[in-house]
C-alpha cells in the first residue's frame, strides 16, 4: 500500500488522475468511469487495496445516487469524494475519517463547480456574441481551455484538501 505521508509525488499523481476522471462528469467521454462505484475499486487498486476502494466507492455511490446535477443544482461531487476518501482512508489510525473527509471535499468541490458553471455561462455569452458578429471562433481551443480549467480546479481541490485532511 502506498504511504500517504511519505510520497508527495504519489499524491500529486493520484490527484491528477482523480481530476482526469472528473472530466468524465464534465461530459468529456461519457464513459461513466467517474461514478464512485466504478472509480472506487480502480483507485483502491492504484493504492494497493481494491477491496477498501470498492467499499468506499459503493458507500459514496449510495449517498450520491439520486443527486443529479440538473439546472442550478450542483450536488456533492462523488468523484472528488471517493478520491479523497481513498487517499485519506489509508491512514490506519483513523480509517473512518477518510469517508467523512472525502464527503466534505466532495461538497466543497461542488461549491467550486457552481462557480465554474457561472463562469462558463458568462463565457458562453461572449462566445455567442462573437458568433453572431461572424467572427472566426476557435471552438476546439475554447473547449479544451474549459476542460483544462475544470481539471486544474479539481486537482487543486484534491491536493489541498487531502493535504489538509492528512
Amino acid at each position: 500500500m502506498l504511504s500517504a505521508l511519505s510520497c508527495t509525488p504519489c499524491l500529486f499523481s493520484f490527484c491528477a488522475l482523480g481530476a482526469l476522471f472528473e472530466l468524465d462528469n464534465l461530459r468529456a467521454g461519457q464513459l461513466m468511469l467517474a461514478r464512485p462505484i466504478v472509480l472506487g475499486p480502480l483507485l483502491g487498486w492504484f493504492l494497493g487495496d481494491a477491496g477498501r476502494g470498492a467499499l468506499l466507492g459503493a458507500t459514496v455511490e449510495i449517498l450520491t445516487l439520486e443527486s443529479l446535477p440538473l439546472g442550478s443544482l450542483v450536488p456533492l461531487n462523488g468523484t472528488v469524494a471517493v478520491c479523497a476518501a481513498a487517499w485519506v482512508g489509508q491512514n490506519p489510525d483513523a480509517p473512518g475519517f477518510g469517508l467523512a473527509g472525502g464527503l466534505l471535499l466532495g461538497w466543497l468541490f461542488a461549491r467550486a463547480e457552481t462557480f465554474l458553471r457561472n463562469a462558463y455561462g458568462r463565457f458562453n455569452a461572449r462566445f455567442e456574441e462573437a458568433w453572431r458578429r461572424g467572427r472566426d471562433i476557435p471552438a476546439g481551443t475554447l473547449l479544451l481551455s474549459a476542460a483544462g480549467t475544470h481539471w486544474a480546479c479539481c486537482a487543486l481541490t484534491l491536493v489541498c484538501g487531502v493535504t489538509f485532511l492528512e
